[in-house]
């Protein structure tokens, strides 16, 4: 028994087990020390050991399933969300004349530049619960993912982010909030590139020349990409859209 308490013993110790002081106490029993300890108290701490080196194996390969389970909702989760995303871009660009000029986004295709602020704004909600996931995937437990990572729970973050992001905009056209980092939504707007293609003909590399392919794309302006990345930042930080709010109210009181 002193062998095999000795071997299990040197497993919990690698294993880090939580109570491990306990049973490196208990081995004195089990050594030339405690050749005069009572077999059946010998017997008890040998148990006790195996009994929380089990629960210890069971515990890991529970957390071990839990993570894969809560990996594969948020990867599910993760590409629904990047089609979403993308969706307004897509059906921008299958409109056969899309008025994407500064100024016209939103007057003209309303749904789009909204639907583009409230998919960058679930965007930032599930990436920081993705952030989150991966800091504390190593000490997940039962009750995180109860909390945290239950589909309810994940749908209510996601819609206080999009909600988040929609307020923020609002903040942003009523230039409650503005500066240089704050994008003009007055410009905010998708432009045209062409896409350009090497002519034929050309003897060396200096000599290449490029046309117009006949084939376009669509990029979003800078402001637009500012409307985007502030979209994302309000989803990711709750704080953010509350401690903006705050600060409004204490100014509207004093």
């Amino acid at each position: 028994m002193e062998i095999e308490y000795s071997i299990l013993l040197s497993l919990a110790s690698r294993r880090k087990l939580s109570n491990l002081d306990v049973h490196q106490k208990s081995a004195e029993f089990l050594g030339p020390a405690g050749a005069a300890a009572p077999a059946t108290k010998k017997q008890a701490a040998y148990l006790a050991l195996l009994d929380d080196l089990q629960r210890d194996f069971i515990d890991m390969r529970n957390k071990r399933q839990l993570r894969q389970e809560v990996a594969k909702r948020l990867f599910v989760y993760g590409c629904i969300l990047l089609i979403v995303a993308v969706l307004p871009f897509v059906l921008l660009g299958l409109l056969s004349n899309p008025a994407t000029g500064p100024g016209t986004l939103y007057s003209s295709n309303p749904v789009f530049g909204f639907g583009m602020v409230m998919a960058f704004g679930l965007l930032g909600a599930f990436f920081s619960r993705v952030t989150q996931f991966q800091a504390d995937s190593a000490t997940l437990s039962f009750d995180q993912v109860m909390n945290t990572y239950r589909p309810e729970v994940l749908r209510v973050r996601l819609l206080v982010g999009m909600m988040g992001a929609v307020v923020f905009y609002f903040l942003m056209r009523s230039e409650i909030v503005g500066g240089t980092i704050f994008p003009k939504l007055s410009e905010v707007s998708l432009s045209t590139v062409s896409v350009l293609k090497e002519t034929t003909g050309a003897a060396s590399a200096a000599e290449k020349k490029f046309e117009a392919s006949g084939l376009t794309i669509l990029l979003p302006s800078m402001e637009l990409a500012k409307l985007l990345v502030w979209s994302f930042l309000a989803g990711f930080s709750e704080r953010l859209v509350r401690n903006t709010l705050d600060t409004t109210l204490a100014k509207v009181e004093h």
